[in-house]
């Protein structure tokens, strides 16, 4: 019978294509965590303007991630406008 050792690599066969690595999965528990991250992101200095630059009517445009909806950006919409900042274009922009 073979022994295996677990901690030695495979050895390398020539001509044989090395197989892909398999990709990292995250964790899916960590999604249990948003409601303890959203309370405490209320809860921050930084969510009340503390030490944060004023927007002073400044326009800022939001992107939300690939497949992902307007809604995925409405807790950072309330804060930039809580701060001063518009949304769209400023009337300068080239067209």
């Amino acid at each position: 019978m073979g022994v295996a050792f677990p901690h030695l690599p495979a050895p390398r066969l020539p001509g044989v294509p090395r197989l892909p690595a398999r990709p990292h999965v995250p964790p899916l528990w960590l999604e249990s965590r948003a409601a303890l991250e959203a309370t405490a992101l209320r809860r921050s200095p930084v969510w009340r303007g503390v030490d944060v630059a004023p927007g002073d009517g400044r326009p800022v445009l939001l992107v939300p991630g690939f497949l992902a909806g307007d809604g995925t950006l409405a807790t950072m919409t309330q804060w930039l406008q809580a701060l001063g900042y518009t949304r769209g274009a400023p009337a300068s922009a080239p067209t």
